[in-house]
């Protein structure tokens, strides 16, 4: 019981448990990139998934073996194949099969012209990125926090028109905007690059120097935004959704354990 009550919380939920409830919504989505927020989770869950989506994850390969391919009659194909050595090989659900449509899309290997042939030995291999980067369904996998701006209303109303246009025009990414009623207003808190310049802006702005600065700048330890993008093998919400429960699954995995070291005292 004493080493039960020393697991951190995290570690004492179940996968079924945690995996539906992930708070988790979507900022964008295309097929090779995507941004997702994560909201009230435990502060070590945002590394162990960066860590899965950039080295762990699995795919499948196809490599072409060199001395299979046979070309007739011999042209540039042999070389375009070679070029092609490794082919990433899409993940389907098991409750789907593989599309054998060629409008289908995927990844041409060949175009092979009038009366020409070809003959090879293509064997599927399975890896991860940790192992090489080839395996890596991920290209790019960056977390932040989210940004909390705040702006003081008091110091706010000591602005003059011109030093609202200035804090507006200082943030790279346009993050304030000025309304109808001529008062800044924090329009897009998501583009917040955590440059600093409003911050530094400031300080400039204060009428005395123990005044509080009029915007403030912070990151929500809570909540977390990815930023995914895909080399195509995958899509980018299929490697976040493997990436979630590969990390989920191991946090299972140490929960079981340690439980079990809790309850028998036996390591």
């Amino acid at each position: 019981p004493s080493l039960l009550s020393q697991i951190p919380p995290y570690l004492l939920l179940s996968l079924p448990s945690l995996l539906p409830s992930l708070p988790l919504s979507l900022s964008s989505l295309a097929v090779q990139n995507c941004s997702k927020l994560l909201s009230s989770i435990p502060p070590p869950l945002p590394p162990s998934l960066h860590l899965f989506l950039s080295c762990l994850l699995p795919l499948v390969l196809l490599p072409i073996l060199p001395p299979s391919l046979f070309c007739f009659p011999p042209s540039l194909v042999a070389c375009r194949l070679s070029a092609h050595a490794q082919i990433p090989l899409p993940s389907l659900p098991p409750s789907l099969p593989p599309s054998s449509d060629p409008s289908s899309g995927g990844i041409s290997i060949v175009h092979l012209g009038p009366e020409q042939s070809i003959r090879l030995t293509a064997i599927a291999k399975k890896g991860i990125g940790k192992e090489h980067a080839k395996w890596s369904p991920c290209a790019v996998a960056t977390y932040t926090n989210d940004p909390v701006i705040t702006l003081n209303k008091e110091e706010h109303g000591k602005l003059s028109l011109a030093q609202k246009k200035q804090l507006i025009d200082c943030c790279p990414t346009k993050v304030f905007r000025l309304d109808e009623r001529e008062n800044v207003t924090v329009a897009r808190p998501g583009k917040c690059i955590y440059c600093q310049e409003c911050q530094a802006l400031a300080k400039t702005l204060k009428s005395d120097p123990d005044d509080d600065p009029v915007v403030q700048v912070t990151a929500n330890e809570e909540r977390f935004v990815f930023a995914v993008e895909t080399t195509g093998a995958l899509t980018a919400g299929e490697v976040v959704e493997h990436a979630l429960e590969i990390v989920l699954s191991k946090i299972t995995e140490v929960q079981t354990q340690l439980v079990h070291i809790a309850r028998t005292g036996v390591v």
